[in-house]
C-alpha cells in the first residue's frame, strides 16, 4: 500500500504481553492458557460434563446421551464407502438430512475429491467426532444482544465444531436460522448445502471445496493457535464537535483485495446481521468468501445472536486456507492458500475481522431512504462501534452497503469519513469492483454531502 500518512498495522498496535488474568476476569476462555505456548494448547477441563444451562450457553451434541450414542454408533464406527451411506447414518439422527444429492454430484464431477474424501478425509474427520467431548470440554457461552464479551478459542477446538457440523451433529433448535422464522442465531449444520438441486451446483461445488480443502489440512495437520470472538455494543452516539479528535490519515486503493491488500490492516467484513449470512447456505458475496476462505470463522454462527443496529462483532486470528477467484456467482475454488501471517502474543493469527451489517435498502423492505437522519445515524453508530472495539490499526474497507444491498457508494463512504474524525485510520480497499473516487466532480459531491451530514448534526 503505497500512501502518504501513517497507517499502523494491527502487529504495530497490538499487545506485545498478554494480559490473561484481565480476560479470564470478563471473558470465556476456552482452554488452559498455561498450554497456550506448548506444541498443543489443552482444553479447559479434562472432558465435556454437561454442567451448563441452555438459555445461556450453546446446545452441545453431547447434552443428549441417548442421541450421542446414536452419533457415535452410525458414524464413528462405520466404514463409509458412498454418499448414500453416509447420507443414511446422518439422517438417523438428524431427520432434515433428506438426501446428500448436492455432494454425490460433486464426487461425480471430482472423482480424486471423491476417493481423497472416503479412504483419507473421512476416517480422520470420524476420529475427531469421536474425541469432541475431550476437546470442547466446555459449552461456549451464547453472545447475546447487548453484551459485551468475549469467547476464546483454540483452532483445533474450531476445527472439532466444524467437523460436528459437517456431520450435522448440533441440535436442531428454534433459535437457529432455517429452523424457525423468529430464530435470532445463524444456522449450524452443513445439511442444506449437501441437498441443492442440480441448478445450484456452479455455487455449491465451490463451496464444499473450501471446506473439504479445510478438513485436509486440519486432518493431516492440526493448526496450533488461538482465535478470539468477541461482541462490542454501545447506546451514545458519538460526538461529532469534539474538537479534541483529529482526523485520521486515509488512503484510496483503487485496486485489490481487503483480504489481501489489506492484509495486515483490521479487515471489514460487510456482514449480514446473522453473522456468516449464507455462507452454509448458497450464496458467495463479501462475507462469504471471507469466510470460505477462512472456515474458522464459521464457527462464529454458533454462539453470536443477530446483530443490533448498536453492535459489531470483532474476530481475531482466524487463519486463511484457500485461494479463489471471482465473486457470486463466478466464485471459483482456486487451490491451497499458506497463511504466513505472524501470531500476536495470545498465540491468534495477526489477522483481525471487523464484522458491520448494513441495512438492506434493495431487497430488506426497509421504508425509510438511506439519506434521512435515521438512516446516516444507524450507519455512523454502526461504524463507531466497530472501530471503537478494534485495535487501533489501519482499517481495511471498501464499498459497505453498496452492491446487492443497494447503498449510495460516494453516500456510504461519506458516512465513515465522518466516523474516522472520531476514531481510525481508513484504507478504503477495492471491494471487487473499480471505486472511482478520484475525479473532480465526485470529490465536489463528496464535500457537498459533509455539509449537509455536518449540517444535519449540530444537535447531535
Amino acid at each position: 500500500m503505497n500512501c502518504t500518512g501513517y497507517f499502523p498495522t494491527y502487529s504495530d498496535v497490538c499487545s506485545k504481553i498478554p494480559d490473561w488474568e484481565k480476560i479470564l476476569n470478563t471473558d470465556q476462555v476456552l482452554f488452559d492458557i498455561s498450554s497456550v505456548d506448548k506444541n498443543r494448547i489443552l482444553p479447559s477441563k479434562p472432558a465435556f460434563d454437561g454442567n451448563y444451562t441452555k438459555d445461556d450457553f450453546v446446545e452441545m451434541p453431547f447434552c443428549d446421551s441417548a442421541r450421542w450414542l446414536t452419533i457415535k454408533s452410525k458414524i464413528c464406527d462405520t466404514l463409509f464407502e458412498n454418499v448414500n451411506e453416509l447420507q443414511a447414518a446422518i439422517a438417523s439422527y438428524c431427520p432434515s438430512v433428506k438426501s446428500m444429492k448436492c455432494l454425490a454430484a460433486f464426487f461425480i464431477a471430482y472423482p480424486e475429491e471423491k476417493v481423497n474424501f472416503f479412504e483419507s478425509i473421512l476416517p480422520k474427520m470420524q476420529k475427531i467426532l469421536k474425541n469432541s467431548p475431550k476437546i470442547l470440554t466446555e459449552a461456549p457461552c451464547l453472545l447475546k444482544t447487548g453484551m459485551n464479551k468475549s469467547i476464546w478459542i483454540t483452532q483445533e477446538q474450531c476445527a472439532t465444531a466444524l467437523v460436528l457440523s459437517f456431520f450435522c451433529c448440533w441440535p436442531e433448535s428454534s433459535i437457529r436460522w432455517s429452523q424457525s422464522k423468529n430464530a435470532t442465531y445463524n444456522m449450524m449444520n452443513f445439511d442444506l448445502i449437501f441437498q441443492y438441486p442440480a441448478s445450484y451446483n456452479d455455487q455449491i461445488f465451490p463451496r464444499l471445496q473450501c471446506f473439504l480443502h479445510y478438513f485436509k489440512r486440519v486432518t493431516n495437520e492440526m493448526p496450533v493457535g488461538v482465535i478470539s470472538f468477541k461482541r462490542v455494543c454501545a447506546s451514545e452516539f458519538p460526538d461529532l464537535k469534539d474538537k479534541s479528535k483529529k482526523w485520521h490519515d486515509v488512503c484510496f486503493v483503487p485496486d485489490g483485495l481487503i483480504e489481501n491488500q489489506g492484509r495486515n490492516n483490521v479487515q471489514v467484513d460487510f456482514a449480514d446481521e446473522f453473522i456468516g449470512g449464507l455462507t452454509l447456505r448458497w450464496d458467495t458475496l463479501q462475507e462469504e468468501i471471507r469466510f470460505l476462505i477462512s472456515p474458522e470463522l464459521t464457527v462464529a454462527q454458533l454462539f453470536f445472536e443477530k446483530m443490533s443496529d448498536s453492535e459489531a462483532i470483532i474476530i481475531t486470528g482466524a487463519e486463511r486456507f484457500s485461494r479463489y477467484s471471482g465473486y457470486s456467482k463466478s466464485f471459483r475454488f482456486r487451490g491451497n492458500f499458506v497463511d504466513t501471517q505472524i501470531r500476536d502474543c495470545y498465540r491468534r493469527k495477526c489477522t483481525q475481522i471487523l464484522a458491520i451489517d448494513a441495512v438492506n435498502y434493495r431487497y430488506g423492505g426497509h421504508k425509510r431512504s438511506q439519506f434521512d437522519e435515521e438512516s446516516v445515524r444507524r450507519d455512523i453508530l454502526k461504524a463507531f462501534i466497530g472501530f471503537e472495539g478494534c485495535e487501533p490499526a489501519t482499517i481495511a474497507t471498501g464499498k459497505w452497503g453498496c452492491g446487492a444491498y443497494g447503498g449510495n457508494v460516494q453516500f456510504k463512504v461519506d458516512l465513515l469519513f465522518v466516523q474516522n474524525k472520531t476514531n481510525l485510520s481508513v484504507c478504503y480497499s477495492n471491494d471487487r469492483r473499480s471505486i472511482g473516487f478520484a475525479t473532480s466532480s465526485v470529490l465536489l459531491f463528496r464535500c457537498r454531502l459533509l455539509l449537509q451530514i455536518k449540517s444535519s448534526f449540530k444537535a447531535a
